[in-house]
């Protein structure tokens, strides 16, 4: 009898872990959640959570800098994935608006 009652109560935990990730989970994947909130995710002891915090391009540069000296090593990847992307996104301007300068001409 105590047998089946830990084998319940460890599905219930399975169950329970899995619902508490897939929620995360949503909430990671969403361009629209909070800088702070993609952050608190950044630690999450769910690698498939910072690796989906990682992918998601609202992520903070800070967040995704941390994340790519993660232990894991597709964290770290998509960590580093994202932030080349979003270098070589970067548009650099040709010519400088700064006054101190002189006139842009």
């Amino acid at each position: 009898m105590a047998i089946t009652k830990t084998f319940k109560d460890k599905s219930a935990k399975d169950i329970q872990e899995q619902r508490r990730v897939f929620l995360c989970w949503r909430e990671a994947v969403d361009c629209f959640t909070s800088e702070e909130k993609l952050a608190e995710l950044a630690h999450d002891k769910s690698p498939r959570i910072r690796s989906t915090v990682a992918n998601n391009h609202s992520t903070p540069i800070e967040t995704l800098l941390e994340l790519s000296h993660d232990q894991d090593e597709d964290v770290a990847n998509a960590a580093l994935k994202n932030l080349d992307i979003r270098n070589k996104n970067d548009i650099k301007p040709e010519t400088s608006l700064d006054t101190s300068e002189g006139p842009v001409i």
